[in-house]
């Protein structure tokens, strides 16, 4: 119990080997910041490190304020893990049961690995992204955006509102779900891999700049599309694009319900489609 919170001018550790570590108010730390505890760690304040974070959880991580650090951040929760903001100018490292926060953002990379949902209100901002939510469902209400590579997993399904990944890069980006893959706008700067065990939806503008693969049990559905490397799109049901389509090299279409391009299509080189109905 810290009653007071904690304030350091170096490094701060506490350590609960039995039972939780319980704060009322701001943990803060000039040095590294390391809390440990066999039960669950409640702070009901900020978690501040001018250098390192680092959380060991035996059961719910709860922060009602905001997590960060100078570097890097690293935590690990045998429950639930929940806070406001989460930042770091290093790497950060979230793991598990269930990751919920109104946004993250690091200047290296960012980690999230949960054994059910991933659940950020905002934005998901770092130098390169890996996410994945197990069993559950992954929902980014802003943008996820990145300079460097994006990997991103979900067991459900997959929701951001606007993706942006490797653009002046190339760094390859991919998005799997083996429910759905809904999307406000996706541009990557790479080759890009999508993969649906349902549909994937891109409601606004799809913009590739490297070789495109997307695989959905259901359909593939985009308000425009421009790849610059070539295509491959493989559909359970229908291949839809609600306005222009451009591909330059190969666009190679196979559908096992209709395809429709409501705009302009241009392929400058082979096209092949092949759709069973429509």
């Amino acid at each position: 119990q810290l009653a007071q919170g904690l304030q350091s001018g170096g490094l701060a550790s506490v350590t609960a080997n039995t039972g939780a570590i319980h704060s009322a108010a701001d943990l803060v730390a000039a040095g590294n910041m390391q809390l440990q505890s066999a039960g669950a760690t409640t702070v009901s304040g900020s978690v501040q490190s001018a250098a390192n974070v680092v959380m060991h959880s035996g059961a719910d991580t709860s922060i009602s304020g905001n997590l960060a650090a100078q570097q890097n951040i690293t935590v690990q929760s045998a429950g639930d893990l929940q806070a406001t903001h989460i930042a770091s100018t290093g790497d950060t490292s979230l793991a598990a049961n269930r990751i919920q926060a109104d946004d993250v953002q690091a200047g290296g990379q960012a980690e999230l690995l949960a054994q059910q949902d991933i659940e950020l209100a905002q934005d998901l901002m770092a130098g390169s992204i890996s996410t994945h939510s197990a069993a559950g469902d992954t929902r980014i209400g802003g943008t996820v955006g990145t300079a460097g590579a994006l990997a991103m997993q979900a067991g459900g399904n997959l929701s951001a509102a606007d993706v942006a990944a490797g653009v002046g890069s190339a760094q390859a980006s991919s998005i799997q779900a083996g429910g759905s893959v809904q999307l406000g706008s996706l541009q990557t700067g790479g080759d890009y891999t999508g993969r649906a065990g349902q549909n994937h939806l891109v409601a606004g503008e799809m913009l590739l700049q490297g070789h495109a693969d997307v695989q959905a049990g259901g359909n593939i559905e985009a308000g425009s599309l421009a790849v610059g490397q070539g295509l491959l799109a493989q559909a359970g049901n229908d291949i839809v694009v609600n306005g222009d389509a451009t591909v330059m090299g190969t666009a190679q279409l196979q559908s096992g319900g209709a395809q429709r391009v409501a705009g302009h299509l241009q392929v400058t080189d082979q096209l092949q489609s092949t759709a069973h109905t429509g």
